[in-house]
């Protein structure tokens, strides 16, 4: 509820709409994007088929993506079960934005490896860390041949 809240607040803040419903077409209709999360997530599966009956109704699909807006685009984070929570037609078509989707995600999460890097680096030079674990790389280096065997 306090992330709603947090959000509702954010949106007054950009000018945007929040609508939360339980009825997809009243929320698709009008839309620029429309996004959907798998359904059974992975140490989920046991729960698969009760899912799947729950969630009925609420596919993305041809008749949904319809209802937004002539220029919507659809995103899913991945991976997707095809015909459940959206249909192949979606996921395949012209509007389907989710490759780039995945591609933004891969870039974002190779910022943060990068990020936290730099802090434990930033970490081992406190402690001097790196400069005694590079001298033993550097003696331990001279000590094998350019053929790769250890003198």
């Amino acid at each position: 509820f306090r992330r709603v809240l947090f959000r509702s607040e954010m949106a007054k803040l950009s000018g945007a709409k929040i609508t939360i419903t339980n009825d997809p077409k009243e929320a698709i209709k009008g839309s620029t994007v429309v996004t959907t999360d798998t359904w059974v997530s992975m140490g989920q599966e046991s729960e698969k088929e009760k899912r799947v009956k729950d969630f009925s109704g609420y596919m993305v699909d041809e008749n949904m993506m319809k209802l937004a807006k002539e220029n919507a685009i659809f995103l899913h984070c991945l991976p997707a079960y095809r015909d459940y929570e959206v249909s192949e037609a979606v996921l395949e078509g012209s509007q389907s934005r989710i490759f780039e989707e995945a591609e933004n995600r891969l870039h974002a999460q190779k910022g943060i490896m990068v990020w936290l890097d730099k802090k434990r680096d930033e970490k081992q030079n406190r402690l001097g860390i790196q400069q005694a674990n590079h001298q033993r790389f550097l003696k331990r280096l001279t000590a094998i041949d350019l053929a790769g065997r250890c003198v």
